[in-house]
């Protein structure tokens, strides 16, 4: 979390601090519900991750897109 937070939102400032907290929170939910044995999550708790999750990847995956279309032309 801290390494993508520090490359891409605050040095290289490729995507905005927004999508940082939904990464952050989208780890922090993962993170309790896999390893505090008494964390049981709710139903909309789900549903506002997976739209969250859909966010981050529908910013990041034109950027990811370019950098292997990038790395392909330096093969």
């Amino acid at each position: 979390m801290g390494w993508f937070n520090k490359k891409y939102i605050y040095k290289e400032k490729i995507f905005t601090p927004e999508l940082s907290k939904i990464y952050s929170r989208l780890i922090i939910d993962r993170d309790n519900f896999d390893y505090t044995v008494s964390a049981e999550p709710k139903k909309e708790d789900v549903l506002r991750n997976l739209e969250n999750a859909k966010i981050f990847i529908n910013k990041i995956k034109p950027y990811v897109l370019n950098r292997i279309e990038q790395a392909k032309k330096e093969l």
